[in-house]
């Protein structure tokens, strides 16, 4: 129902999780599923808002990870990461409101570190894959590609919900 409001009213769906396969908060592999999923509905536009990990695989993987959602956005053609935040600060479990806001002002309103390529949000960390600095992708003007329009849905892909809840209230 979701997709199919999107494409008719021509919005943006924007899907936010831990994009690794340590498979404690999530599995990346869900990933392509919610893309096959959207791309089948034919929603206009979807935007990944990465969080990388460093914590339950390697640190320094980050971009081998987020190569493969570039791969996976390619496959469907309406993809891109419009965002990329490490989890200390999209999944902070110690109730330091400062670093979820961070993430969440980088999600909703495109106000982040900005960035022209994933490479370059993963290199603004100076403390690993868990601290990368909340980026946001940014067009030729410098303005952000996709912060949260009204209207646009926005679906968490982790499966474990204990992490994110702080992110998701700060969205709400």
């Amino acid at each position: 129902e979701i997709c199919a409001r999107l494409q008719t009213q021509d919005r943006a769906l924007h899907l936010v999780g831990l994009c690794s396969d340590g498979k404690i908060h999530s599995d990346i592999q869900h990933l392509p599923e919610l893309l096959a999923v959207a791309a089948r509905q034919r929603v206009p536009r979807v935007w990944i808002h990465a969080i990388t990990d460093g914590r339950d695989v390697s640190d320094g993987t980050a971009m081998t990870y987020l190569r493969q959602v570039i791969e996976m956005a390619a496959r469907c053609e309406s993809a891109r990461i419009a965002s990329v935040t490490g989890r200390a600060y999209a999944l902070d479990k110690a109730g330091n409101h400062e670093l979820t806001e961070a993430a969440g002002v980088a999600i909703a309103d495109g106000n982040g570190c900005p960035v022209k390529t994933v490479d370059e949000a993963v290199h603004t960390s100076q403390r690993g894959d868990e601290w990368v600095t909340p980026c946001v992708v940014v067009g030729d003007t410098g303005a952000a590609l996709a912060p949260v329009a009204d209207g646009d849905a926005v679906m968490f892909f982790n499966f474990r919900s204990d992490r994110i809840q702080q992110l998701a209230d700060f969205l709400v």
